[in-house]
């Protein structure tokens, strides 16, 4: 969230500027177009253009009130300590929104952003969460002209012909910019078609747009009150969201809609049927694009077999981007900018992807890959037929149809197709085609690897480079249809316990284990006499107390956590002890969840896996305390005598 300037108030004086530059600035400050450039990583430059067309048919750079405002604003938001950006694409959505802002203003009758009261401004930011159109009311203008006219007759040919209307010499009438979102204005004119020709067409609701969209807009607003005094030009006066700018966005904006998991057994599907594509056609298709290829400029070229090498290419490039993207988490323009160079590695040492993390580190560093992730790269860099620089895009390929360098662009969808993982059967079993997108892969390989064995959320967190746990976190909600999937298994496993448990196999141990098995024992004497209990029944009979206890079976590597989420299971709790709870804390606090910790809990039951994992880390905790000194040492040495000790009490 943004942050107010410091060392600012109200009574302070206009502060005195003196020069207008800046390294992210590639132009003259009194320039109407601008140059911006990334100050960290290796984005693109953007332009800024402030020569825009108003509602009054004047430029914005005529309007030297309001362009200065803009102008300012555009340049302190990234220049005065107000909010962090260091690319220039968030820079220029900042500006884009200022002077859509501005050109707002003039259509709604308003001459500057000084003059807006409270209201006013809360009136525009609710107007905002309607989208671009929202914001400048362009659709309105549209709508009052149409309006005028009660008949085709009374439509100047030039805004129709054949009745039908030309928007695009409406909007250059209203001085709309082309460029700018004109769905609204679609609608206006197909409005305004259906009444001229008798008939009516029913006015749909207005889509919402995300909170992040409209927080942008809120954020200009706070940060011309917050940047009022670095700004040479008049800005607003007041605190317009005392609530922050994001709070009022929050209110306003429309949650995000969370990217589908695709199914389970799709996604395996996939990413199998892919690694087997490459593997089946990858070293036919080389020989037959190096022939297409070197052919080239010769009497053998052939043109069709020079397009069906290439589209080979591009399936096979498909089919990488979809284990790279599959098995490393990465984003689209992350997987699309690797270089020649950026594999590492050996089967037997393992392997190294070097890959460029768009958003937090905006920096290139080195990731550990499955072996198919190289062999997925190896692929790729086989297509090169000459000797291409290393610093070279991946993703590109010399054209054997056109003989230029062009892009490889992931055709998801298509080799989706081509494998069979396009499809897919619902709950009910009807059959469905999946819709598929890059980000979809990155929601997969956070969900799988959380719910995998010893999954944990800070390392998930380290791999999809979210340095916020609450970020990472979003890519665990789980939708409804990938919901049944794990509830199923968590019923499965819940059987497996109780199955084992009524063998009295001595799978598991634990505190949890004895009252389990005690619990059966005292049920088979009061029903030995009258009926004999199979293991079937024992394990439903488990099942029933697990239930009526309000059990909540957590894998850990070291213990499965059986601690109900209860206040009566919070008082209890080993982890509680440990770290303390107040009145109406319910459950465990996995926190304080640790090897030597949990297995000393009344809740904590113990299976063979989990022993093997308490004297694996009874090792580590013995040569740690060799091997560290002071207090360290004494630490060390303490876990190992508890862990030990508790080892040695499961032994039977």
């Amino acid at each position: 969230m943004a942050q107010k300037v410091a060392g600012l108030t109200t009574t302070a004086k206009p502060r005195q500027i003196l020069k207008r530059t800046a390294k992210w600035l590639s132009a003259a400050y009194e320039a109407d177009k601008w140059q911006i450039i990334d100050t960290i990583g290796e984005g693109d430059g953007e332009a800024i253009d402030f020569c825009v067309r108003l509602p009054n048919g004047r430029l914005l750079t005529e309007e030297h009130e309001l362009y200065a405002t803009v102008k300012e604003f555009v340049f302190w938001i990234r220049e005065g300590g107000y909010t962090n950006i260091y690319d220039a694409q968030r820079h220029k959505q900042y500006a884009l929104a200022a002077i859509q802002l501005a050109w707002g203003l003039i259509a709604r009758g308003y001459s500057s952003f000084a003059k807006l009261t409270s209201d006013q401004v809360d009136e525009i930011c609710v107007a905002s969460a309607a989208g671009h159109d929202g914001i400048t009311s362009a659709s309105v203008l549209v709508r009052g002209l149409l309006e005028q006219f009660q008949s085709w007759a009374d439509v100047p040919a030039i805004f129709a012909q054949n009745k039908v209307f030309d928007l695009a010499n409406i909007s250059h009438a209203l001085h709309i910019p082309n460029r700018w979102h004109k769905k609204a204005s679609e609608q206006e004119v197909a409005y305004a078609s259906a009444r001229l020709n008798g008939k009516t067409l029913p006015r749909s609701g207005t889509k919402t747009v995300t909170v992040q969209n409209v927080q942008i807009v809120t954020t200009v607003f706070e940060a011309l009150f917050a940047l009022r005094h670095y700004m040479a030009a008049l800005s607003l006066s007041f605190n317009p969201f005392p609530e922050s700018a994001s709070g009022r966005a929050n209110a306003l904006g429309a949650t995000t809609e969370p990217t589908p998991i695709a199914p389970v057994e799709l996604v395996l599907r996939f990413l199998s049927e892919s690694a087997n594509y490459i593997q089946r056609n990858a070293a036919g298709a080389t020989s037959r694009y190096r022939a297409a290829w070197l052919s080239r400029d010769t009497e053998a070229w052939n043109p069709e077999k020079a397009r069906a090498a290439k589209s080979q290419i591009k399936l096979i490039s498909a089919a990488a981007f979809v284990l790279i993207a599959g098995f490393t988490a990465r984003r689209l323009k992350e997987i699309l900018k690797l270089k020649r160079s950026c594999l590492k590695g050996s089967d037997a040492q393992g392997w190294w992807l070097n890959v460029y993390i768009e958003k937090s580190e905006r920096k290139w560093t080195w990731i550990p890959i499955p072996r198919i992730v190289a062999r997925a790269v190896e692929t790729l860099r086989s297509f090169d037929v000459d000797d291409p620089d290393e610093d070279q895009r991946l993703f590109t390929l010399n054209d054997p149809a056109t003989g230029k360098r062009i892009k490889l662009d992931p055709a998801i969808q298509s080799i989706a197709r081509t494998l069979g993982a396009a499809k897919y059967s619902d709950k009910h079993g009807q059959v469905l085609e999946w819709k598929w997108t890059p980000r979809q892969f990155r929601r997969f390989f956070a969900v799988m690897y959380i719910y995998r064995w010893q999954g944990k959320k800070e390392t998930l967190a380290h791999h999809l480079r979210q340095y916020d746990l609450e970020t990472a976190n979003d890519y665990l909600h789980l939708d409804p249809e990938a919901a049944m999937i794990w509830l199923k298994e968590i019923t499965a496993y819940k059987v497996f316990v109780a199955e084992r448990v009524a063998a009295n196999d001595d799978e598991f141990v634990g505190a949890m284990g004895d009252r389990f098995r005690k619990f059966v024992k005292r049920v088979q004497r009061k029903l030995d006499e009258t009926v004999m209990v199979v293991s079937e029944q024992r394990a439903a009979i488990i099942l029933r107390l697990m239930a009526k206890q309000h059990i909540v079976l957590t894998v850990k590597p070291w213990a499965t956590c059986c601690c109900p989420h209860t206040e009566q299971g919070c008082e209890r709790a080993a982890c509680r002890q440990a770290a303390g709870f107040e009145k109406g804390d319910v459950g465990p606090d996995f926190r304080a969840a640790a090897p030597s910790v949990c297995p000393s809990c009344p809740w904590a039951l113990i299976s063979q896996g989990n022993v093997s994992y308490i004297e694996s880390e009874i090792e580590e905790l013995t040569e740690t305390a060799t091997q560290a000194t002071g207090v360290f040492a004494e630490l060390a040495s303490e876990k190992v005598v508890v862990l030990s000790r508790y080892r040695d009490s499961l032994k039977r």
